[in-house]
């Protein structure tokens, strides 16, 4: 059991580790229009007339003059990058990615969760755990 213990161990503060450090995306709470969110060649999530969703890598717009999405998908067993026409009419608004509060909470969010679990660890050590 003690050497079950001691392998476990490891391997739980990397998967910790791990997790800690996966980014996250925020976005700004204000609507851009299609030629802004192509511009800025940010995340983005278009909100449809319907009520939907649709998140994407980025916008662009082409030579014909249309806008697309562009997301990773798998496609027989494959990365592949898609692109879906964003037609006007139906786009109800488009939220880009708030770039540096992403950046921020990436980096201090894994710092004060570390911190919390830190000090958790030490009360439990000094409580006799």
């Amino acid at each position: 059991m003690k050497t079950l213990k001691l392998f476990l161990k490891p391997i739980t503060y990397l998967l910790a580790f791990l997790i800690l450090f996966q980014g996250c995306t925020v976005y700004k709470k204000t609507g851009v229009t299609l030629e802004e969110a192509s511009k800025s060649e940010l995340k983005a999530i278009v909100e449809k007339t319907d009520g939907t969703n649709l998140k994407f890598k980025k916008i662009v717009m082409r030579s014909d003059g249309n806008f697309y999405g562009l997301e990773n998908r798998i496609v027989n067993e494959r990365w592949t990058e898609t692109s879906t026409l964003l037609n006007e009419n139906i786009v109800a608004k488009v939220i880009i990615e708030n770039r540096r509060l992403s950046i921020i909470l990436t980096i201090v969010g894994p710092i004060v969760l570390g911190g919390f679990i830190g000090l958790v660890i030490i009360s439990a050590s000094f409580s006799g755990f």
